[in-house]
């Protein structure tokens, strides 16, 4: 079974010339990338070594993507050395390389693609945004008078393209059922729809009360003499006496 475990004890400092544990790695630092890689896949390497030589290869990369984000998600360089360790481990598991294109710069797109899912989930968590209201500068730092909220419009495009792709998936898994695809309805259509099945609903309790009408009177009426002498108990209650 595969160590999926790594130290997190002390953090690698984006100054730091190499990683502690580089020194044990052997003849991994002689491999490339790539060779790297499949030697991961194949169970070959030692999983946590084999990432560590990686991550501290793609170092440049892993610093020069994060650095757009570190603002925003109040990052620093072991936080973005971590989420660079867990996407190396899930290319790994899964097998998302082929061999083709440089590891460097499928690695570099699958990490934007990350970090771009990370933000796109703050946002979502946190649609309020902050922005304060200046009067003027004096000298180098500005005159704040005070602070508004407004909410991201990110948050409403992205949930307006999500309801959009539902929608697709959806039709397409009708159309793969052998289903006929399903009608989208304006506001006016779908409140006579409704209207039409509330006056349905009606005529259904109607026609079974004109049906059951003798039944319905002569329970009525038996519940009007139990009641009367005190022996009527309520069967929806379980036995309790009324």
């Amino acid at each position: 079974m595969r160590q999926t475990v790594f130290s997190t004890a002390s953090p690698v400092a984006s100054t730091a010339p190499s990683s502690p544990s580089l020194g044990t790695c052997g003849d991994l630092e002689t491999l490339t990338n790539e060779a790297l890689y499949a030697s991961l896949v194949a169970n070959e390497t030692p999983l946590s070594k084999g990432l560590e030589v990686l991550v501290h290869r793609l170092r440049p990369i892993i610093f020069n993507i994060a650095r757009d984000y570190r603002s925003i998600l109040s990052w620093d360089d072991s936080d973005a050395l971590q989420e660079a360790r867990i996407l190396l481990w899930q290319l790994v598991i899964k097998h998302r390389y082929k061999p083709g294109a440089p590891f460097h710069t499928f690695f570099s797109r699958c990490y934007r693609n990350r970090l771009n899912n990370l933000y796109r989930d703050y946002l979502l968590r946190n649609p309020v945004r902050c922005g304060s209201v200046t009067l003027g500068w004096e000298g180098h730092q500005p005159i704040i008078v005070g602070v508004v909220k407004f909410n991201s419009d990110y948050v409403e495009r992205y949930r307006a393209a999500q309801s959009v792709r539902n929608r697709r998936l959806y039709e397409k898994r009708r159309a793969a059922a052998g289903k006929k695809p399903r009608e989208v309805l304006t506001g006016d259509q779908k409140a006579a729809r409704k209207e039409l099945a509330r006056k349905r609903a009606a005529e259904r309790a109607l026609s079974w009360q004109r049906e059951n009408r003798e039944a319905y009177n002569r329970r009525r009426a038996e519940i009007r003499r139990e009641k009367a002498a005190g022996t009527f108990v309520d069967r929806r209650r379980k036995g309790a006496a009324v």
